[in-house]
């Protein structure tokens, strides 16, 4: 039995305003404002900005930047590591949860090929400070919260998109990313954080996949075209299977959806 109680908060501000100081150019800046607590607490001032320029009628480039703030489940798994482990009860490990700050970068470009068809490309970065990220205790249901010291992403991910006249649509994306965290600094476990943060080994996160694909297409039946049928096939390289480090990895692997329905007229 585990009779710990805790309260906690989260409250979130943001100001945000766009601005086309040209017909070329659009410039959208925010500022977000977050705050929390609970078995630790945490604040975070966030900037963003993101510029859309046209280059000409077919392309636009686009950049982002944006600082993100997320804070620890309102949860404490110590009483049960303690319990599975064989461990006294009596005495609980330290909790050293922190919340999670990210840089989020992305550069892009859209370039429209025919009326109702575009291609994009996107290069993204996401570097983190106390990355957020659970681990099964044992074989439980249960899921310990535990903080890696840095976190790096990063990946360059295409699409494309089709829609013609008759209601029809196509798309492909593909990525091709990197997903790696390392120094656990602070959880819910029963070891000690690490005693040298700087000495960090970067290992794939659970979510890492080297290489996916994803294809979708949707056509449009009856007489007014109401009804739909769709199938989309996606292809991944399969993710990592052990807990931060080793090289074991899922098979890739390959899924279809298939979906019907009908799309409900205005007024319906």
């Amino acid at each position: 039995f585990d009779d710990a109680a805790q309260r906690g908060t989260q409250f979130g501000a943001y100001i945000e305003d766009k601005w086309t100081p040209t017909r070329y150019l659009s410039v959208l800046a925010g500022l977000r404002y977050d705050h929390s607590t609970g078995y630790v607490s945490g604040a975070q001032l966030s900037p963003r900005i993101e510029l859309n320029g046209q280059v000409d009628p077919q392309d636009i480039l686009h950049f982002y930047y944006g600082a993100l703030y997320a804070a620890p489940f309102l949860e404490d798994t110590r009483r049960a590591a303690v319990v599975l482990s064989g461990a006294p009860p009596s005495t609980l490990p330290r909790y050293d949860l922190q919340p999670e700050h990210d840089q989020y970068y992305e550069f892009g470009l859209a370039h429209t090929l025919a009326p109702g068809a575009r291609a994009t490309l996107n290069l993204w970065k996401r570097d983190v400070r106390d990355v957020l990220d659970t681990t099964q205790l044992a074989n439980t249901p249960l899921f310990a919260v535990f903080n890696n010291t840095v976190g790096i992403a990063k990946g360059v991910e295409g699409r494309f998109d089709a829609r013609w006249r008759n209601g029809d649509t196509f798309f492909f994306s593909t990525q091709l990313s990197s997903s790696r965290a390392g120094g656990i600094s602070g959880s819910t476990f029963l070891f000690p954080p690490s005693t040298d943060p700087s000495d960090v080994t970067l290992s794939p996160e659970d979510h890492d996949q080297t290489f996916s694909a994803t294809l979708g297409y949707s056509k449009r039946l009856g007489k007014d075209r109401s009804f739909f049928a769709s199938l989309s096939p996606q292809y991944g390289t399969g993710y990592p299977i052990q807990f931060q480090n080793g090289t074991g990895r899922l098979p890739p692997h390959l899924t279809f959806d298939v979906e019907k329905g009908i799309a409900m007229r205005p007024g319906v």
